[in-house]
């Protein structure tokens, strides 16, 4: 279990809000090929995260780790703004819409409690593609790096 990040230990609205988005999660989850036993996902009692149950990095497993934060300023976002960290297919179910189910289900219950900014980080080459295709972009922070540290995107309402 993790420590708390200074000034990041979850309100009562955000852990409100956690708990819809790890509920819509875990039905992709469940309804997908990925093995599971027990919840797929858990939200991080100090910190304002959710995370895949099969934490580990094997090649098959799926890897989640996202968060509700305040704010993103490391490309310009200065209110709330969800945030994937670490987001990873496992290899043989790849190419077959998991992913993009699994971001939609993310953004959909995120834009249903009213977060319209959106940020991916950690993004690796090979990942770019899929980001950009579910409509996400390069911030000009990031546009002179060969690979960008994240995208975002920006719903307006």
């Amino acid at each position: 279990m993790s420590e708390p990040r200074e000034g990041s230990v979850p309100t009562d609205k955000t852990q409100e809000v956690l708990t819809s988005v790890s509920a819509s999660l875990d039905r992709v989850i469940l309804d997908s090929p990925i093995n599971v036993s027990g919840k797929p996902t858990f939200i991080d009692p100090y910190n304002p995260d959710i995370r895949s149950s099969s934490a580990g990095y094997a090649e098959d497993e799926l890897r989640f780790w996202g968060s509700l934060e305040s704010r993103f300023p490391y490309t310009g976002l200065n209110t709330q703004t969800a945030i994937i960290k670490d987001f990873k297919i496992p290899d043989g179910l790849k190419d077959q819409g998991l992913g993009s189910k699994l971001l939609e289900a993310w953004e959909k219950a995120m834009i249903a409690d009213g977060v319209t900014n959106f940020a991916a980080t950690n993004i690796n080459k090979a990942a770019l593609n899929f980001w950009i295709k579910n409509g996400y972009r390069i911030p000009p922070e990031q546009a002179d790096r060969e690979t960008p540290y994240a995208v975002v995107k920006i719903r307006i309402s």
